[in-house]
């Protein structure tokens, strides 16, 4: 099992402990179905218990992280298909990215609450690119080039191995070349953990007084593509930048925060 979620972690901290505390936590339940019987029926009543007691997402995590070593075991000859965790519907749980978007005026003052140099640079690169921030911890110095036009430009290996480039601004190009290691082509920009930038973020909140809203790097992600569609960015535009492989991923923002619909031609009764 160990070896298992190393090899699924390889490439992501956050896999390895999502996949191990779904493990952890399911499984009693699974084990003590012995998993040579374990029949797509009792899988799914295993999901509904689950759902008795847990969030939809956690739920679903759980039956996934149990899906994807079934069918290693499967591959490896240790365990017969068909995989029972595959043969049953889940739950989709309640879209809540609206609730996980910042208005322009509390991103500004997210920003200017954080603590100077490094923190408040990576808040501010985090917003102005819409980077995921496993992308942006790995971006070293050399990854940065000039454009024909003059601007800064990275270079982001994001997910699934693909490549993109995203352009800087120059203000937040500005501050990033004041950060420590600036010059050494194979420094990280921003040499902390993602348990780090969280809690800049959350100490960054408290000043703002932000503590009731959701606040993490993926939420500025989201600020970003929703505050770029409402000022009128192209859809196309902001999905390149995003990397997201499909347009309908993209579009998914508009409907976040729409503006007047129908609704704007009734009268009021």
């Amino acid at each position: 099992m160990r070896n298992w979620l190393t090899k699924k972690g390889a490439r992501s901290d956050r896999t390895y402990d999502t996949y191990r505390d779904a493990l952890k936590r399911s499984g009693p339940d699974v084990l003590n179905a012995r998993r040579h019987l374990l029949t797509p029926g009792f899988a799914a009543q295993l999901y509904a218990e689950w759902l008795t007691k847990y969030s939809v997402s956690t739920a679903n995590i759980m039956a996934a992280a149990w899906s994807a070593l079934w069918e290693d075991l499967i591959a490896a000859g240790e365990l017969p298909a068909p995989n029972p965790w595959k043969q049953f519907r889940r739950r989709s749980p309640r879209d809540g990215r609206n609730e996980r978007i910042l208005t322009p005026k509390e991103v500004k003052l997210l920003i200017v609450n954080a603590d100077p140099g490094t923190p408040r640079t990576l808040l501010r690169f985090l917003y102005a690119t819409g980077c995921r921030i496993s992308e942006t911890l790995a971006i070293q110095w050399q990854h940065v080039s000039l454009s024909a036009d003059g601007a800064h430009i990275v270079t982001l290996y994001g997910k699934g191995g693909k490549t993109r480039a995203v352009r800087i601004r120059n203000k937040v190009w500005e501050e990033m070349r004041k950060l420590p290691g600036y010059g050494d082509p194979h420094g990280l920009i921003f040499p902390v953990s993602r348990s780090q930038a969280w809690r800049w973020m959350q100490e960054a909140a408290r000043r703002a007084g932000l503590e009731h809203r959701i606040v993490s790097p993926h939420v500025l992600r989201h600020s970003h593509a929703t505050h770029a569609l409402e000022a009128g960015a192209n859809l196309v535009a902001v999905k390149e930048n995003l990397g997201h492989a499909r347009l309908d991923t993209t579009q998914i923002y508009l409907n976040l925060r729409p503006g007047p619909r129908s609704e704007a031609y009734l009268e009021d009764y």
